[in-house]
């Protein structure tokens, strides 16, 4: 009798989700949900960060790791062997460079009780411009609730804001980032009816904060074409960047060539026109990132490898891709 060979196909390892995505703090718990997960033998972190087996915590349907010292924004790499590895969604760490903090609470909202913290003369609303974003971090007040809502409102008999009602909540145990971008119309009221109350159900506020608004850097007009030529002004003494800090948003905006089908951009190093590190982990490993028809900028946290190579040795900052004209570089 001959014995048949049966054909055996190794489980392969899928991602569904990751959770959370937004403002990781070190010692965070998240959370990878998916398929056959128990196969994963080694996680790529943003920032160059590899943890081994044992190192996290896995089943055959979820992954949790302890967010580490210096981890970066970007995907994470789940490595199943050396021929198959999985990226998940792009997740970003808190950058407290970004925003401005106005309160701390922790307070907790229910039955549109009202918080007046930042009203009746307790906060300047005059030195709030437009542009800014008004940041407020939540949490359920029951993680097993459907729904919770917030509600910024004026101090004068609390009404509406000119352009928001309430925000209903993304049922969850994690905090969540609520951001709202007022008009003249709103910070005029604000101004005008004693600023702001927070109201809503079913939430516990614990900040509020600002975003910081944008300083120029350049302007000008630089055609990259097709990798054809290089954007060098912010290098070489172009720019003084030791005035900048990590987690500050380094802020490009371009107009595309309408005539083409695909779209990139690198940020790099003067000194050999490298990529910057945690550019680079930003990119999944690339040297650039695809950027979608119609888009007209890109948003890009600093990271520490990124800030030290542009101030120490690096000769400031690069730009090449494919098919973008380079209009406008700030920071924020």
């Amino acid at each position: 009798m001959i014995a048949e060979t049966v054909a055996y196909t190794l489980p392969m390892a899928e991602y569904v989700s990751i959770s959370p995505t937004e403002d990781l703090k070190e010692g965070d718990a998240v959370v990878i949900a998916g398929k056959n997960l128990d196969r994963i033998t080694s996680i790529n972190l943003p920032g160059g960060i590899v943890l081994k087996q044992g190192e996290f915590v896995q089943s055959a349907t979820q992954i949790q790791f302890t967010v580490p010292e210096d981890m970066g924004d970007g995907k994470v790499v789940l490595v199943q062997h050396e021929n198959y590895s999985i990226e998940t969604d792009k997740v970003a760490m808190h950058h407290d460079g970004a925003e401005i903090v106005i309160w701390t609470g922790p307070w907790i909202c229910t039955g549109w009780a009202g918080n007046q913290d930042l009203a009746w003369g307790n906060f300047d609303w005059s030195t709030v411009k437009v542009g800014q974003e008004i940041i407020f971090y939540v949490e359920f007040a029951d993680p097993t609730a459907g729904w919770a809502c917030i509600s910024p409102r004026v101090a004068d008999g609390w009404g509406n804001l000119p352009s928001i009602g309430q925000i209903d909540l993304t049922p969850g145990a994690e905090v969540q980032r609520v951001v709202f971008k007022p008009t003249a119309e709103d910070l005029e009221a604000l101004q005008t009816k004693n600023g702001l109350v927070v109201t809503g159900d079913g939430f516990i506020l614990k900040q509020v904060a600002l975003s910081i608004l944008e300083t120029v850097l350049w302007t000008g007009s630089v055609d990259l074409g097709n990798w054809a030529n290089g954007f060098q002004d912010l290098a070489w003494s172009g720019y003084d960047w030791t005035t900048v800090s990590v987690g500050q948003k380094l802020l490009v905006y371009f107009e595309q060539d309408t005539a083409a089908d695909f779209w990139q951009l690198k940020l790099g190093q003067g000194n050999g026109w490298n990529t910057l590190p945690d550019f680079k982990d930003f990119a999944g490993g690339a040297d650039a990132v695809d950027i979608a028809a119609g888009n007209t900028s890109l948003e890009y946290v600093l990271g520490a490898r990124d800030v030290a190579t542009l101030q120490d040795g690096g000769q400031g900052l690069i730009m090449q891709g494919a098919n973008l004209i380079i209009k406008k570089v700030a920071i924020q």
